[in-house]
Order: C-alpha cells, then structure tokens, then sequence
C-alpha cells in the first residue's frame, strides 16, 4: 500500500541561500533600465519626427545699425538642411542672404538696419537632415537707439574764455551729456573709446589732443611742426585718425615757403600715436586738395581717396601696406556713398558716381523739385539707382536770388527735407547717419543777425542750430544748439 505524501511545510529544503533579495534587486533594475530605454527612445523618436526646434539666437544689436553685412545666427537642436532666401522674411523689410551650416543658420544683412527698430526673421519650412519634416523658426530683437555727437561753441563776445563743448545726445531724445570741455575747439573726430580733438592756441596754431571716452585721460600728439589742422576724420573699425596738416610761417620767416603745404597725414592709435605723411605716387608727403576716408572693409584696412594738386585722384593705404591707385583726373571731389563702393566726383557738367572697383561711372541727374529743376550741390549717396540726399539750389528769377533745399532723391523724384520757412536763414552743411535714416542739417535760422564766432578754421555763425530730420518721412526728431555731428 503507498505511502501518503509528506505535508510541504514538514519538507526540510535545507538552510536559505540568501539568492532572493538579489534577484528581486536585479529585476528592478532590469525594468528601469529597460523603462529607461523606452523613455529616451519615445523622446527621440517624439523629436526626431518633430524636426529641428531653435533653441537660441544671436545679434550684435548695434552693429547691425552702423555696418552692412552683419549676421543673425539662430541655432537649431539638430542638424538642418540648407536654408535659401526664398525661406527667409524680415519685418521691416531688408535685404539679406543665408546660409547653414550643421546647426546654425546665419541670416547676413547686407544693408544696415533702423535704428531703436523692432525686427522679426522668421525661417519657414526648416527641415533635419534625416527627416523631412518642416518646422518655422521666428526670432525677435530690437537694434539699439542712434547715439550722435556735436560740438557747441560759446559765444565769444558774452564769454571771451568760455569753454567749448562736445556733447553726446540721442537722435530722437532730450538728454544732454557733455564729453570733453575746452577752449577754442576747433573740430573733433570719434575714433571708439577716443576723441580727436582740434584745438586753437593762442598762438593762431592747432594741437590734436587725445581723450579717453572711458576716463578723461588725454594725450598732446606731437605735430611735425607748428601748424594748421584740417579735414580731420577718424575710423573706430581700423582705429586711426588722418588730417591735412599746414606750417606756418615762424617769427622772421614771413617770406619762407612753409614746410608742410596740405600735406595727409595719419595717425595709428593702435600704434605709436606718430602722425605719418602718407606717401604719393613717388614716395615724397602726398600734397592734397582735399581727401575723404573710405569706411573699413572686411579686411580692416584704412583706405582713402585724395585728390592732388593736378587734380589726380588717388586711392591710398594709409597704413603704407600698399601704393597708391591712381584713378583718373577729376576737378572735384565728394563724398563716399555710404556703403563704401563709389566715392562722388565732379566735372563741368555736374556730379559723377565713380565705382572704386570698376572706376565705371553714373552721372548723377538732376531732378526737379517743386517743378524747378535745381542747381547740384554737395550729395551722399545712400542707396542704390543712385538714391541719395543732396543739397541744392532753384534760382528765383523775380528777385535774382537763390533758394537752398535738402532733398531726397530715390532717382525718381525728388522730395524737400528742409527749405528755410521765411527766407531769413542758410543751409550751411549736412551729414547722413551710416545706415540713412537721418539727415542732420546744420542751418543759420537767420543770417542778417548772425555773428560770426571768428575761428580762423571753419568759422561759424554763433546761432548755428542742427536740425535732425527722418529722410524717410521728412519729419524734424531733434533740435541742437550746435554744428558738426559725428554718428
């Protein structure tokens, strides 16, 4: 007969391994990494079939308003595929080309931008590389307000020994900073952190004195003799200054040819802070009838256009890397166009654009103004088709007298900027902020009451008054007491 079975809990299995808790530790492991796994491929996979997302962006705000070909780089969190134009837009509008590369697609202004302006790019139909699916990248930045300065002379007669000022303000707002403070101020060019600043001695003489932006240090450059100072321009990108230099004539030495006859000279304030002659064709201190300063290019080197004594135009290294270009014969020399590719030049028949590459030229029409058709005068070309600001002349033939207008000039038609309201004042001068949004006008509000400040370089009426004018609507944004704006 078999025997019964033994009851389970009676069984002796032997003593306990101590293999459980280990198990069990395995096994959690086990299902967190495999839940981990799953996670993180859910995740890729969720962005994977998402397309590309932008995760940041970068843009030099300022630069972006004072130098063309300024970049917004927007960086993706993956590889892209090639961006065109086609899928780019900018508002307010501007003109740009892209590229990618990897992660990041950089979108180039080949214009400069507004001024205190709100921008939005917007990239559609962004795609990864693995995976045609199309996202939109959308980046807002605003570029940073116009800062310009001026120089605002005291009036001799009431303070025989006041200061002269240059004052630094906002283009469209009310503050007033003065920067430098002297007697006699001549002229002042900006050079980044630096001021160049002219000065009259009472000797009738000049001195350039150096002055820190940052801390009010300043430094006397030593001229190569005691002279005049003029046409002074300075350039933050290569960091020099240049100016035409004169000798006069020392005590006994009426009758003896000056040393220096509007010699161009330079100054690296990177450097030695010695002013240099630049040199002309045949390596002797190149004599100039007058002369303009290109804006730097990529490469960072000072160019300038000169015009000499026999009225050659040459193109010179001011850093002496290179010889001079000559560039052909031309009675008058203007400005440069903003972007840095023609210089304007003149003849007997009126204005030319002459391309600095190509040395092809445009003449510059005139158009009419208030159904006049005006005389030419001083122009900056701020665009392309030869758009431009320009101050002319419309001759009235009741009186026998000439009517002075700013314009705007888009090579269509042309529209007034400014005209005196009462026929009492002058147009004296003008300057084009870099990227063309406005236009500073110098003015006498009334000539028959102006007294002059007496400088023996570049005198000025004692009521002499800056307007700054929006070229794009015509509308007065700021008023100063003062002349020479720097940008």
């Amino acid at each position: 007969m078999p025997s019964a079975p033994t009851p389970r809990a009676l069984v002796d299995d032997g003593p306990a391994t101590g293999d459980e808790p280990l198990d069990s530790f395995r096994r959690t492991v086990g299902i967190a990494l495999v839940t981990l796994v799953v996670v993180c491929g859910a995740l890729l996979g969720l962005n994977f079939f998402q397309g590309p997302e932008l995760e940041t962006a970068t843009v030099d705000s300022a630069a972006v308003t004072t130098r063309p070909d300024q970049e917004l780089r927007l960086f993706a969190d993956q590889r892209v595929a090639e961006v065109d134009e086609a899928q780019v837009s900018v508002t307010p509008a501007a003109d740009v080309t892209v590229s990618t590369a990897d992660e990041v697609i950089t979108v180039r202004f080949e214009d400069r931008l507004l001024y205190a302006t709100d921008y939005t790019v917007t990239v559609e139909s962004v795609t990864s590389l693995f995976v045609d699916q199309p996202t939109s990248f959308e980046h807002r930045f605003t570029t940073d307000p116009e800062r310009m300065l001026y120089l605002d002379r005291s009036d001799p007669a009431s303070t025989p020994d006041g200061l002269d000022a240059i004052v630094s303000t906002e283009v469209s707002g009310t503050d007033r900073s003065v920067e430098y403070e002297a007697r006699r101020i001549q002229s002042f060019t900006v050079v980044g952190d630096l001021l160049a600043v002219v000065t009259l001695l009472d000797d009738g003489t000049n001195a350039i004195t150096l002055v820190s932006r940052v801390d009010g240090a300043e430094e006397r450059l030593v001229l190569p003799d005691a002279g005049i100072v003029d046409e002074l321009e300075g350039s933050t990108e290569s960091g020099r200054i240049a100016f035409v230099f004169s000798s006069t004539a020392q005590e006994g030495e009426s009758d003896a040819a000056p040393e220096f006859s509007q010699v161009l000279y330079t100054v690296d304030l990177a450097g030695s802070h010695t002013p240099v002659a630049v040199p002309a064709l045949d390596g002797s201190p190149l004599g100039v009838l007058g002369w303009v300063l290109e804006p730097a290019g990529s490469d960072g080197v000072a160019r300038a256009i000169a015009q000499t004594f026999d009225e050659t135009l040459l193109r010179v290294d001011l850093g002496g890397g290179s010889p001079p270009v000559p560039l052909g014969q031309y009675p008058a020399l203007g400005r440069m166009s903003l972007d840095g590719e023609a210089v304007v030049v003149g003849d007997l028949y009126g204005s030319i654009e002459l391309d600095l590459q190509t040395l092809e030229e445009r003449r510059v029409p005139a158009l009419a103004v208030d159904g006049e058709l005006p005389f030419g005068g001083e122009l900056q070309i701020t665009g392309d088709d030869l758009e431009r600001v320009q101050q002319v002349a419309i001759f009235d033939y009741d009186d026998g007298s000439f009517e002075s207008y700013l314009v705007f000039d888009d090579g269509e038609q042309a529209g007034v900027l400014y005209q005196d309201p009462d026929g009492r004042g002058s147009l004296e001068s003008f300057t084009v902020s870099p990227n063309g949004q406005f236009a500073a006008v110098s003015i006498i509000p009334d000539v028959a009451a102006g007294v002059t400040d007496g400088y023996l370089v570049d005198p000025q009426s004692t009521s002499v008054t800056t307007l700054v004018i929006d070229v794009a609507t015509g509308a007065v944004v700021r008023s100063v007491d003062g002349f020479g704006v720097r940008w």
